[in-house]
This record gives C-alpha cells, structure tokens and sequence, in this order.
C-alpha cells in the first residue's frame, strides 16, 4: 500500500507538480490507519516492544506533517472545521502514546492499558468523511465548469467556422468583382476598339 501511494504520488509530480487532496488525504488515511500510527500503537500494547512505539511516533508526526498540507491548500469551512476535528484526535493520540509506556512500566496489563489510554476515533472518522465530501463536491464543480468550457469551445469552433465561410466567400466575392471591373471590363473594351479599327472606323 505504502508503494502504490508512492507511486501515485511521484506521477502526481510529475504530472501537475503538486498533489491533489484526495492524494493527500490518501497519504492521511494510510498514516493512520493499517500499517499506520494507530497500527503500531496498538500492537505495542499488545506487545511491550519500543520498536512499534517508534513506528507509532513517526507515524503520527508524519500523519501531523501531512494534515498541515492539506490546511495549506485552498479549504473551505467545512474543511477547517474537520481538519481541526482530526489534529484533535490525533493530540488525543500524542498524549497516550507518552502514557503508555508509564502505563506499561506499571506492570498494567494490554486491555488495562488500552482502555486506560483509549481516544474516540468518532471525530476523526467524521472528519475524514466530510473532506472526502468536500472533495467529491469540488470534483463534481471541477467537471460541470470544464463541461462548459468544452460546451463554449464548440459554440466558438462553430462561430469561427461561419466566420472563416463568410471571410472566404466575401473575398471569392470580391476577386471576381475586381476580375471583371479591373481586367475583364479594360480587355473587353479593348478588343471591341481593336475590331472596329479591324474595320476601318478610323
């Protein structure tokens, strides 16, 4: 999973030069989530083994760094609102990830352990759920203006066709006219005079 957001990511750069925020809250998901801050924190209750309490600390202070990228884009009310919902879960995550251990040194079984630093989820789960809301709305608007934008170039293409028609036959128009004013009407003019000179009308 990590590999192919790594790769959706680095054609995503390559492409358009930045990450769009369905990217972004891909990359969020996945920090959290399976293989991710919550993953690790949890087996490390389980398990007492500091690796995994490492793995759960990096995770969530990349999972921290991600969520200030999405902040920095262009987002609405909606969006700050959930974002803030999530950076809260995840402080809510910082503190029972220091308690843990204290917990754990305690000699505190793994179920006393996790109920003792449990964090409700709820807020987070929402707000990750109103930005893929958000998103989905901002891509549906995306499509109706770029489906206007095609629908105004065809009108235009249209247009420029009757224009370039009309040009063309305005200046077929005017080549026959000067044809005949400019050199049809002075060579007709001359070959009757050359004819009646022809015939003796001195």
């Amino acid at each position: 999973l990590a590999k192919l957001d790594q790769v959706l990511h680095d054609e995503a750069q390559q492409r358009f030069g930045s990450i769009s925020k369905a990217q972004v809250v891909s990359r969020l998901r996945r920090e959290l989530g399976y293989g991710g801050m919550i993953h690790h924190f949890k087996n490390y209750v389980l398990r007492r083994d500091e690796v995994l309490l490492t793995k759960a600390s990096a995770s969530l202070v990349a999972a921290f760094a991600t969520l200030d990228q999405y902040a920095a884009l262009e987002t609405n009310d909606a969006e700050a609102v959930a974002v803030s919902e999530i950076r809260d879960v995840l402080g809510g995550y910082a503190q029972a990830l220091e308690a843990a251990p204290r917990l754990s040194s305690r000699g505190g079984n793994a179920r006393w352990i996790d109920r003792t630093v449990r964090v409700d989820d709820g807020p987070a789960f929402d707000g990750l759920a109103t930005l893929n809301r958000e998103i989905s709305a901002e891509i549906g608007r995306q499509s109706q203006s770029v489906h206007r934008a095609l629908e105004s170039v065809g009108t235009s293409a249209t247009v420029a066709i009757w224009m370039a028609f009309g040009v063309g036959l305005g200046l077929v128009v005017s080549f026959v006219w000067m044809l005949r004013a400019r050199i049809t009407g002075p060579i007709s003019r001359l070959t009757d005079a050359m004819g009646r000179l022809a015939g003796n009308d001195l």
